[in-house]
């Protein structure tokens, strides 16, 4: 950082005096004019603090002979350190801190956006108190080092709803007596991030972060007005993990065929993906789901956001948006295939990543939330899913967004077999298959390499009077055409064995006379006992 020469020190033995003893004395000399020599990041108590001293970025040795940069999680205090001419006298001297969003490409920045911020240094003067929500910039010391230089150890806040991105950081110093103010920018800018747990998926190696908010910035084309509010940076970073409508990370190829490029099978990591792609700024080639969601596994733990991969076998694929998977014969039993897209994968890989959904308005919606690089189906124009509330998902609420009916026909889709019986006649309903799609739904244990279960967070047990009902919900809130017409035809016995599932006493009442208005009548009650374990009598 270029400074200013001729600072201005005093002699140590002057610092023997307490705080009140020198800001006297200074007060009764002329000021010197304040100037900063350096700031220091102080990477080791951050990186310890914030958790990022994993981050190839924090090394003191890195590749190239590139420069230390500083990355640390949103809404919790950073330190840097002011390496001053001289001590602060509050009562003449005036600091202030300017932190702004890095530009990405030609994105706008604004102080109306907050991705521009302007602090006023805040000593034991004019100490305010403390708010969570805002930002803030506080003095926590003032010394002197074996040098002779001042040491002012200031502690910022950033805001908890902060963009995710890279930031500057600006110090300007203004003493009485100067006309304009002096400005000091930190060398390099300093990366900030959602509050995160700790990962191992690569989150840390060199290139991995400013990959993620370079695909945050320029491809997926999100402000950084926006790269605060996780739902939407991890919807954003779910659409450039594939390539299939811009120039995302990963080229998807199913043909078997990997001649120019690297088979799906044979990637061990998301690292060297995502370090080719930063290099070369094309998607690399090739990837399959299990890739797709190793990559955006990556991405969501580089930028903080915690994040899973989940596996669901016999995984359901409905392009029709009816919930169903659909199977279309002809009058003579054969299958129609070019009748219907709809299929069924032996497995699919996708993401959950853990959120509060404050953008639907109630609590209930936070926790896991399923989102999916996998080029599908479009959504909004996209291909990009989630995130989707797991707990709505298992609820059949497929109206919630984003994307739930998807997400409910992969894990809960009935296989239904039509008949086609010619253009202008109604389709037959033949046989359904309610039980065959989304099984063993998979995660990685926490603290083991085992496969932990999580079938029970998608869905009620099969054939329960609740996975029923479930299903009868989705349907009524579907939007397809064939959904309704599924709903119409399901047969009278499924709604009947609702209703009548878990009872142990049914009545029967029967009109025994013809009943007129104003005239006694007789009835018949019948009870019947149908528990098969308790009796009733």
């Amino acid at each position: 950082m270029e400074t200013n020469n001729g600072a201005h020190t005093l002699p140590f033995a002057f610092w023997q005096q307490d705080q009140n003893d020198l800001e006297n004395e200074i007060d009764n000399e002329t000021p010197s004019e304040l100037t900063i020599e350096r700031i220091d990041t102080c990477l080791e108590e951050n990186g310890f603090t914030h958790r990022t001293e994993k981050f190839e970025l924090m090394g003191k040795v890195r590749a190239n002979a590139k420069p230390s940069q500083l990355v640390i999680r949103r809404g919790e205090e950073f330190l840097v350190k002011l390496i001053c001419s001289r001590p602060v006298n509050v009562k003449t001297d005036a600091i202030s801190l300017v932190l702004a969003v890095d530009p990405i490409a030609s994105e706008w920045i604004s102080h109306g956006h907050g991705t521009v911020v302007y602090l006023i240094l805040q000593t034991g003067d004019n100490n305010d108190e403390d708010h969570d929500s805002d930002w803030s910039a506080k003095l926590r010391s003032m010394s002197v080092n074996e040098d002779g230089w001042t040491e002012l150890l200031v502690a910022i806040r950033t805001s908890p709803s902060a963009s995710v991105s890279r930031w500057t950081l600006t110090i300007n110093v203004k003493s009485d007596g100067m006309e304009e103010s002096n400005s000091y920018q930190l060398d390099q800018p300093f990366y900030l991030l959602f509050y995160p747990r700790k990962w191992k998926l690569g989150q840390y190696e060199e290139s991995v972060l400013d990959c993620a908010l370079w695909l945050l910035g320029d491809v997926a084309r999100l402000s950084a007005t926006y790269r605060g509010n996780p739902v939407k940076v991890s919807r954003a970073l779910s659409g450039v993990v594939n390539s299939n409508d811009n120039y995302g990370v990963v080229a998807g190829n199913w043909s078997g065929s990997y001649g120019d490029g690297t088979a799906p099978t044979a990637w061990t990591g998301s690292v060297k993906i995502l370090q080719e792609y930063y290099r070369t700024e094309n998607p690399v080639r090739y990837g399959q789901c299990w890739v797709f969601a190793g990559v955006l596994a990556t991405l969501c733990r580089a930028l903080g956001l915690p994040c899973r991969i989940v596996t669901n076998f016999s995984s359901a694929h409905d392009t029709e948006a009816s919930l169903t998977v659909d199977v279309y014969l002809d009058e003579e039993g054969n299958v129609m295939k070019n009748f219907s897209r709809d299929s069924i994968w032996n497995y699919h890989v996708w993401n959950e990543v853990w959120l509060k959904r404050r953008d639907l308005g109630t609590s209930a919606y936070d926790g896991w939330q399923v989102i999916d690089g996998t080029p599908q189906e479009f959504s909004d124009g996209a291909y990009k899913l989630g995130p989707a509330p797991v707990v709505a998902v298992k609820k059949g609420l497929v109206n919630v967004l984003y994307d739930c009916d998807f997400v409910f026909a992969e894990v809960n889709a009935d296989k239904v077999f039509w008949r086609y019986r010619g253009p202008g006649r109604a389709l037959k309903l033949i046989q359904k298959d309610t039980t065959g799609i989304g099984q063993f739904i998979s995660t990685k244990a926490i603290g083991a390499d085992e496969r932990e279960d999580i079938t029970a967070s998608y869905k009620c047990g099969e054939q329960s009077s609740e996975a029923k009902l479930t299903m009868l919900r989705a349907l009524k809130l579907g939007q397809s055409c064939l959904t309704k017409h599924y709903l119409k035809q399901v047969r009278i016995d499924d709604r009947a064995s609702i209703k009548h599932e878990g009872r142990e006493v049914e009545f029967e009442l029967e009109l025994n006379d013809r009943a007129l208005v104003g005239e006694a009548f007789s009835i018949v009650l019948r009870i019947r006992n149908v528990s098969s374990e308790e009796p009733h009598t």
